[in-house]
């Protein structure tokens, strides 16, 4: 059983620098074979072994800048059950899901279905993400840093067509070389999303003009009171459905992690201000 995709490198030659190409190809299997692991296998893989009952395959290539088609295949009956009882759609929903939190960008919402299965993942889906950052993404983005190529993966579906899961490039790869600034600032902000497992979610900060939000989460989240994540899913709850000018706004202090730029990327949550 298998599940079909395509990586794409933006090139008008119609090649690319063979190592950064290949390191490239490397980060994409990385990562779609440990977030596959994780939700068909519950566990998250740190090394990459031939033995895996789950493995990724090169297929064939194609033109239209340089396109690689490649597989996802499941070699044992318990990550096909898993895998089928999951399906294909939410499958992939999943995956774009953990691509797009490991680079700090906003999500769309989940499926009643992947969210479920999220929530089934408990610390592992934390734990994916944190992987995520350390080789595979870095990885994918050696051919987007060295050689300022545009990198996609897409799903090739049943019927033929091609569906964008996520595309990568030197600014999304800025996201991964992050610093954390020493000194706490005080936010006022509402929260658009948050996951009660993990700790991940995403900010408006108030009087924000861009409307854009920020990702946020905690440097030990397993220690975090109980009451205090509650705060987080209560002003969620609250804001849902609400106009943005009835939102409720909390108080946070927090240390910004922004790339080389200056841009924020995330925000380390310390205290709470309850008023």
């Amino acid at each position: 059983m298998s599940i079909s995709f395509d990586v794409v490198i933006n090139s008008s030659e119609y090649a690319v620098d063979m190592k950064a190409g290949l390191e490239t190809m490397q980060g994409v299997s990385d990562s779609t074979r440990i977030i596959s692991e994780a939700i068909c296998a519950g566990r998250v893989v740190k090394r990459q072994r031939t033995s895996s009952k789950l493995r990724t395959n090169m297929k064939e290539t194609f033109e239209g800048s340089y396109g690689q088609v490649f597989s996802v295949d499941f070699y044992d009956k318990a990550t096909k059950d898993k895998f089928e009882s999951i399906g294909e759609k939410t499958f992939i929903e999943l995956i774009q899901h953990f691509i797009l939190v490991a680079l700090y960008l906003d999500v769309p919402e989940l499926s009643s279905s992947a969210t479920r299965i999220l929530d089934e993942m408990g610390d592992n889906a934390r734990q994916l993400v944190e992987q995520l950052r350390l080789s595979p993404l870095k990885k994918l983005h050696s051919i987007a840093n060295k050689f300022d190529r545009t990198i996609t993966i897409r799903h090739r579906n049943a019927n033929g067509n091609a569906d964008m899961v996520a595309s990568f490039n030197h600014g999304t790869s800025a996201s991964l070389m992050t610093r954390r600034g020493r000194d706490v600032q005080v936010i006022e902000a509402a929260v658009t999303r948050f996951n009660i497992n993990t700790g991940n979610g995403r900010l408006f900060l108030r009087n924000n003009p861009t409307l854009e939000t920020v990702a946020f989460g905690f440097k030990d989240y397993k220690g975090i009171k109980v009451s205090h994540k509650r705060i987080f899913t209560e002003n969620l709850n609250y804001n849902n459905g609400l106009s943005s000018d009835d939102w409720r706004y909390m108080r946070l202090a927090v240390y910004p992690e922004h790339t080389r730029d200056g841009r924020i990327v995330r925000y380390m949550i310390s205290r709470i201000h309850e008023e």
